[in-house]
């Protein structure tokens, strides 16, 4: 099967990503199809055409670890600023709240 013809912004969005983050369009396409079109965090589909998911990449490395909203990211992320410390305590701290939190254990189902 042929590929289809790239249009013009996705070759310079192509070029972009390629520039900034070593992945192709077609790799930001299947990582997408991956996450089944939502937000890797939050996991709220991305219903409009014209904004894209962010990709999250380690600034150290490079390495794209999955396409966020830009909530997500911008809110969320931000303030790791990749410290595997302060996200691991996150966690910690979500969870014994969690575990604590009786009301919110009945309100919310995972």
């Amino acid at each position: 099967m042929a590929k289809k013809k790239q249009t013009l912004e996705e070759r310079k969005r192509d070029k972009r990503y390629q520039k900034a983050y070593g992945i192709s369009i077609e790799t930001y396409n299947k990582l997408l199809k991956s996450q089944k079109y939502r937000c890797a965090i939050c996991n709220k589909p991305n219903l409009s055409t014209s904004q894209r998911f962010d990709i999250d990449h380690n600034h150290q490395t490079g390495h794209v670890r999955g396409l966020l909203c830009s909530y997500c990211n911008r809110s969320i992320l931000r303030f790791f600023r990749d410290n595997k410390v302060i996200a691991r305590g996150l966690v910690k701290y979500l969870s014994r709240a969690l575990k604590e939190d009786k009301l919110w254990k009945e309100k919310v189902r995972w």
